[in-house]
């Protein structure tokens, strides 16, 4: 089979530099684009300021009151502590109705 017009009535010069032209096109686009370097901020809400500053503050405490527990030391060293039994029974029993619920079931 023979195949006429191949070039469709293109000189060879014409499809030279039609090819030389693409060629041209996609080097530039293949090169990379020189950017300046971006540069990320981050800005942080006056609330999140405060959460970082009370977690921050939270890591550092132990959460039991010193003075207080070396105020009771001192006090039972000495003889000065005395404890109210009703007092405790009702706080014992007041802390369980809150993490148990108050015992009465709907039957």
């Amino acid at each position: 089979m023979a195949i006429n017009n191949v070039n469709s009535g293109l000189t060879n010069n014409q499809v030279t530099s039609k090819q030389m032209d693409q060629q041209q096109s996609r080097s530039t686009q293949s090169q990379p684009t020189v950017q300046a370097p971006r540069q990320d901020a981050v800005s942080l809400t006056p609330q999140a300021q405060q959460l970082s500053s009370l977690q921050a503050r939270a890591e550092n405490n132990s959460g039991v009151d010193e003075q207080k527990v070396e105020r009771i030391k001192q006090a039972l060293a000495n003889g000065d502590y005395s404890i109210n039994a009703e007092r405790l029974a009702a706080n014992i029993a007041h802390f369980e109705a809150d993490m148990f619920g108050s015992g009465e079931q709907d039957l």
